[in-house]
Order: structure tokens, then C-alpha cells, then sequence
């Protein structure tokens, strides 16, 4: 039996169930969290064209400065969202695809995401991270930011993460 303090990854996926209402949720979420913590809502863009390419950008947030980091952190985020079982952030293969370019180079938004010392935020809506799997799908972020690029932040939130710590 499932309780309060433990719920599935199929849970969280059938309450969703669809690409566009992630990206809702995760719209709704971000302008809430500004709006809680005094940040105007007109600095958080999160795209409805989910199935454009975007260079691996979903939403952002232009240089804010919430009261506390949790989902808005200092300056300027870019957010990806990932839905569904074919993309899995921790299989580095993934990761490298959906950040670099087929050359190897970092995708231009990032690059200049990380000119400004940015934060990168993967939001998975494809299962549950056990473990440290958390911490090793930000190592592989990391480290492909870190050839030249050390200074971005770099934060990975799967649903059944967020819903026990919101």
C-alpha cells in the first residue's frame, strides 16, 4: 500500500500524464515560487512549443534574486524539462545529447547560460532517482560544463524528489 510519504513514479506520471501538462506544472510552480518570495513573475518564461527545438532550454528566469533558492536561485536559470521513459539522466549518452551539439560543442544557449555563470536546472518527469543517482546525474552535467565552463550551477529535480521536500 502506498501512503502519503511514498508514492510511485507511475503515480506522479498518471496525475500529470502528458508532456504539456509537465511543462504547465512546472510554468505554475516557478511563477508560485516568485510570487511567495516577493520575485515578479514577468522575469520567469517557461515555452508551451515542447516539441520545437529549443537548444536544450525550456524556461529561464532573467537575473532574479529570490529570498531563499529551492526552484528560483540567484540570477539567471535556464530549466529543461524532460517527460517520459525514453530520455533517463542517468545514462551519460542522454545527458550528452541533450546538452551538446553533434560536433561535442555545448548547445549556444548554454554556452551563453554559462558566460553568465548561470544555473542549469534538469527536471525529469520519467521515474525516481535511488540513491546518490541524484548526485551522479549532476556530476555528468557538471563535467560537460566543465570543459571551460566550471563556474555553472547545476541542480537535477525528478518528481518524487520535489513532492517530498515542497
Amino acid at each position: 500500500m502506498n501512503t502519503l510519504l511514498k508514492v510511485t513514479p507511475e503515480q506522479v506520471e498518471s496525475l500529470i500524464g502528458t508532456p504539456e501538462r509537465a511543462v504547465d506544472l512546472v510554468r505554475d510552480l516557478l511563477w508560485a515560487e516568485a510570487v511567495r518570495q516577493g520575485v515578479n513573475p514577468l522575469r520567469i518564461s517557461v515555452s508551451d512549443k515542447i516539441y520545437s527545438k529549443d537548444g536544450g532550454v525550456d524556461g529561464t528566469t532573467i537575473e532574479i534574486s529570490p529570498k531563499k533558492e529551492g526552484l528560483l536561485f540567484q540570477g539567471v536559470t535556464y530549466y529543461q524539462i524532460k517527460w517520459g521513459k525514453t530520455f533517463d539522466p542517468r545514462k551519460g549518452t542522454k545527458v550528452r545529447k541533450e546538452l551538446l551539439t553533434k560536433n561535442n560543442n555545448l548547445r549556444a544557449k548554454l554556452k551563453a547560460l554559462a558566460k553568465k555563470k548561470g544555473t542549469y536546472v534538469l527536471v525529469w518527469f520519467g521515474g525516481s532517482f535511488v540513491g546518490n543517482e541524484n548526485e551522479t546525474c549532476i556530476e555528468i552535467i557538471k563535467n560537460i560544463f566543465n570543459k571551460g565552463y566550471s563556474k555553472v550551477k547545476v541542480f537535477v529535480i525528478d518528481p518524487i524528489f520535489r513532492t517530498l521536500i515542497l
